[in-house]
């Protein structure tokens, strides 16, 4: 029978590099955002509109991913922790 083993450090690890990249990626749409508002200043007609519309709708869907990220992050560090709880209450019922 194979055993599963789990590198709790790496686990937590793993969550603190995704939670950087979440918040790395925060700070890359905010500065997009200010970028394109910027651009759009100057731009007047039916450009700035379809410029502002596509800006938008790439700035929604960078919102979501990010959000996507967030919760993935969230729920392995709720994985790992519910792991680590689960094997502490068996090492105990073996005497550990």
């Amino acid at each position: 029978m194979s055993s599963i083993n789990y590198d709790y450090g790496s686990i937590d690890s793993g969550v603190s590099q995704m939670k950087a990249v979440n918040s790395e990626i925060e700070t890359k749409i905010s500065n997009l955002k200010q970028q394109v508002q910027g651009l759009l200043a100057d731009f007047t007609g039916a450009a700035a509109t379809s410029y502002d519309t596509c800006s938008q709708n790439i700035s929604k869907d960078l919102t979501t991913s990010n959000q996507e990220l967030n919760t993935l992050s969230g729920k392995v560090s709720t994985g790992a922790s519910n792991f680590q709880s689960a094997d502490a209450a068996n090492a105990r019922r073996f005497g550990r």
